[in-house]
């Protein structure tokens, strides 16, 4: 079973309720037609991104609008499949920063606490010094960004090169095979249980967030896109 473009423009939809859901969400990118081709991040991030200078990557991405979902406390996702669903790439960039969220701006001046209104108002209106400060934050000692990448013509090699991948770290070589070919809320969803264990554990209970959560979509991968040498390794799914 192939996923197809369509599905994946409404998981999209649904990987944002989730968001919304949890708290985590901040806004979505506006400043492009929604679109789901790779096309659409600039020529200097793509030049980049596969560089090791995480910081690099992370401030140009920033920079020239390559992100779909920004969260509150400036991690970002990119999300991108070709129309045939041939090559699909889920990508989670965590800011390389501590300390730099409007919340934390808020702290600095002695505003208090605020609602989620009067955060919103605070940075629209002091949008210059909220950038100022997010540039003096301390840097993460260590970063986990998190990849999902589909692409059945870069099957080298069935142990080397699976079909589907997870990337977590910075290391370009940890390759975690994976059996289907992901939504975008089911990576969504795995992103915000490993890195946003608090909002994850805050929500246990509430039948709808659960719902999207464990959801369970059957796009699997089979042979020869997943050949008998990848089923006696780990693998996801």
């Amino acid at each position: 079973m192939t996923i197809k473009i369509g599905k994946i423009n409404a998981s999209f939809q649904e990987a944002i309720k989730l968001l919304k859901k949890v708290e985590l969400l901040h806004s979505l990118n506006y400043s492009r037609k929604e679109t789901m081709n790779f096309s659409k991040f600039s020529e200097k991030f793509v030049s980049c991104m596969m560089e090791d200078d995480y910081i690099k990557i992370y401030k140009t991405a920033m920079k020239y609008g390559d992100y779909d979902i920004l969260l509150n406390d400036n991690s970002f996702f990119q999300f991108s499949a070709d129309n045939k669903c041939e090559i699909i790439r889920y990508a989670f960039y965590q800011v390389p920063f501590k300390g730099a969220t409007i919340e934390d701006f808020a702290k600095f001046l002695g505003k208090g606490r605020l609602d989620s209104k009067q955060l919103r108002e605070l940075e629209s209106e002091q949008e210059l010094d909220y950038e100022l400060f997010k540039e003096s934050a301390e840097e993460r000692h260590f970063v986990t960004p998190i990849r999902y990448d589909y692409c059945p013509k870069q099957h080298e090699n069935s142990i080397y090169h699976p079909t589907a991948h997870i990337h977590i770290g910075l290391e370009q070589n940890l390759r975690v095979p994976v059996r289907r070919e992901l939504t975008p809320l089911l990576f969504t969803a795995f992103v915000v249980r490993m890195m946003y264990y608090k909002n994850f554990k805050l929500n246990i209970g509430n039948r709808e967030i659960e719902k999207l959560m464990t959801r369970r979509e059957e796009f699997k991968i089979e042979d020869p896109e997943f050949k008998e040498e990848e089923q006696k390794q780990l693998y996801l799914l």
